[in-house]
């Protein structure tokens, strides 16, 4: 790890001089285009009111009995109870506090790692104003502390103690946290030969815990409960029942819940069932060839190693399996989803050692993953500009808005609404 000198960072900064043009391209666009939503963020705040999705995941408590991602909800009530604050600054600051310090992790540990700075302000990475407000971020924040522990700590009881109660205290923010920030953790503690049987019974936790969230799930008693409950304290918000946000959400039944997922995440208004399904395993095999080729393209300082050729297409292949149920019932937000699958495969391989996820991975997935890729591979050779073209039109748009997400999901489209909306603005006043 090299400190961080200036000569240190303008080495970083400036790449090799056949390709500048291009590393400075990409990465300008990618960078105006984070800018110009950061910048939005003042104007999105408009829609965190108090009964709001984003702002109802946070009030889930457990005063009208014990539910699933409750956990945070129980605290911030008990903390209004305690002040008679309203919660609703505090899940802003919460917020932007996670996302601010999930930022600062992802450039330093570009750095440190030597690889392409600028794939840290990808969307799909760093996301929309309109995702920030969520438990997301303090998601990634325990994932990255796990890593960080799996780098630095030796294989011990106390090492998977910690690692348990982390993917534990995830799952309590938001069950869906099993599938993408706890199957690489338990490949990892698998993989500990000498203390595979304990380790086993540590893993057997995890699903036990979902399994009791999942009986737990809520239902319209325990929704009202947590409605009554936060009205008692916070009287000048008043909260009422909405199927439609997190709170409602408690009430749904499985079979609601299940037509719900599929209709929005494989169904096309314009073409059918049949288009949408096709559009959902398009995406998720260019978010595969992406994850698993864009450091390799684009190297910067750091050299790839054989492990790393095999390990990122493993990763991605093993989060892009792990996160299969999520489009069929926990989540109608594709961009989220993706989101997950990115954050989940990149971490690891930022914060560990090649040889050390090599080793994590049977022989055969590795193989099964590096076969895909050079399928892949075959059909979009490994080239700077094919990659670079893929990272600027970015855009995964769900089966029901097709491609009108492209304005406000890709680095382009984002940087040509800007344009288009403001430049002539800008140059009418400037020539009048």
């Amino acid at each position: 790890m090299q400190p961080v000198t200036l000569n240190n960072l303008l080495t970083y900064i400036n790449p090799a001089r056949k390709h500048r043009i291009l590393y400075f391209a990409v990465g300008g666009v990618l960078l105006l285009s984070w800018l110009l939503t950061i910048r939005r963020f003042p104007h999105a705040t408009d829609i965190f009111f108090w009964n709001s999705f984003s702002i109802t995941e946070f009030l889930i408590s457990f005063e009208g009995g014990f539910v699933r991602r409750g956990l945070l909800g129980e605290c911030l009530y008990g903390l209004s109870a305690l002040t008679g604050l309203s919660p609703l600054p505090i899940i802003i600051a919460i917020s932007i506090a996670a996302y601010a310090g999930f930022f600062a992790i992802l450039l330093r540990k570009f750095y440190t790692k030597g690889v392409c700075w600028w794939l840290a302000f990808t969307p799909i990475l760093l996301c929309t104003v309109y995702y920030v407000i969520r438990k997301d971020f303090l998601c990634y924040l325990l994932i990255a502390l796990m890593m960080w522990i799996l780098a630095r700590y030796k294989p011990s009881t106390a090492r998977s103690t910690a690692l348990t109660l982390f993917c534990c205290l995830g799952m309590m923010l938001h069950e869906a946290f099993i599938f993408y920030g706890f199957p690489f953790v338990a490949l990892m503690m698998l993989s500990e030969v000498r203390r595979f049987r304990i380790n086993l019974l540590y893993i057997c936790l995890i699903p036990a815990l979902f399994i009791l969230l999942s009986v737990f799930r809520g239902d319209r008693a325990t929704a009202d409960g947590i409605i009554a409950a936060w009205n008692s304290i916070v009287p000048g918000q008043p909260m009422h029942y909405v199927y439609f946000n997190s709170i409602g959400a408690l009430t749904w039944t499985l079979d609601d819940a299940i037509w719900l997922h599929l209709y929005n995440n494989f169904y096309s208004p314009q073409w059918g069932w049949a288009a949408g399904i096709a559009l959902r395993a398009s995406e998720l095999c260019l978010l595969f060839y992406t994850l698993s080729n864009f450091f390799i393209i684009f190297p910067w300082r750091w050299s790839p190693t054989a492990d790393d050729r095999h390990n990122l297409p493993s990763l991605s292949l093993l989060t892009i399996i792990c996160m299969l149920p999520m489009l069929t019932v926990l989540s109608c937000d594709q961009y989220r989803v993706y989101q997950y699958i990115t954050v989940a495969a990149i971490l690891p391989f930022l914060f560990l050692k090649a040889r050390t996820i090599a080793e994590a991975f049977p022989a055969w997935f590795t193989n099964i993953a590096v076969g895909i890729n050079s399928l892949f591979i075959k059909v979009l050779p490994q080239r700077r500009w094919i990659m670079a073209i893929m990272i600027l039109l970015m855009c995964l748009p769900t089966p029901q808005y097709h491609l009108a997400e492209f304005n406000w999901t890709s680095p382009l489209g984002t940087v040509y609404t800007f344009t288009s909306q403001y430049v002539p603005f800008i140059l009418r006043h400037v020539i009048s």
